[in-house]
């Protein structure tokens, strides 16, 4: 008896293991990386689950353009050029694009978020088009000012969806401290 109920619970266990994975199918990491005394590297990056995409607008997303909000406090919306018969993330038809906003450092932006992959273009069954995605990985930078003890706030904005459904839009706060 003492075996079938361990047995019971460890079935349980990888069960709540995988529900868990799948409500949370992109893990997001925030880092600092000092280039120099005067510079260093804001890098986002986030582990995507398998079967699962993160939307972006732009097949290769290498600079950004900076839309003001408030005086200091950019939004970066990711990208270059877009594929002309891709859907739209912006439209209500088609998903959200990933976008980078900050709430306050916004001085400490030297230059435009670069990646480190391509983006992809690929047929999305839940959206029923070709559609700009990130597969796997994703990793971004944006140099910034090397200040140390200043603060870099804001958020992740973006969507997910693998083949059957799709996770609503969806924030994910940064707040990281340049290091000494």
């Amino acid at each position: 008896m003492k075996y079938i109920l361990l047995f019971v619970c460890i079935v349980l266990g990888f069960s709540f293991n995988g529900i868990n994975a799948q409500s949370k199918p992109v893990k997001w990491n925030f880092s600092i990386e000092k280039i120099d005394d005067s510079t260093a590297y804001f890098v986002i990056k986030a582990d995507i689950a398998e079967d699962w995409r993160v939307f972006g607008k732009y097949p290769y997303l290498k600079s950004t353009k900076v839309e003001q909000r408030e005086s200091d406090i950019p939004t970066i919306h990711i990208g270059t050029f877009q594929y002309s018969d891709a859907s739209e993330c912006t439209t209500n038809i088609g998903p959200t694009c990933l976008a980078i906003n900050y709430t306050s450092g916004g001085k400490l932006i030297l230059e435009t978020i670069q990646s480190l992959q391509l983006a992809e273009l690929a047929f999305d069954k839940v959206f029923n088009g070709q559609i700009v995605c990130y597969e796997d990985k994703i990793e971004l930078r944006q140099k910034i000012k090397y200040i140390p003890n200043q603060r870099l706030k804001g958020d992740v904005y973006f969507m997910t969806c693998n083949d059957e459904k799709c996770h609503p839009p969806t924030y994910v706060d940064f707040d990281i401290v340049i290091p000494e």
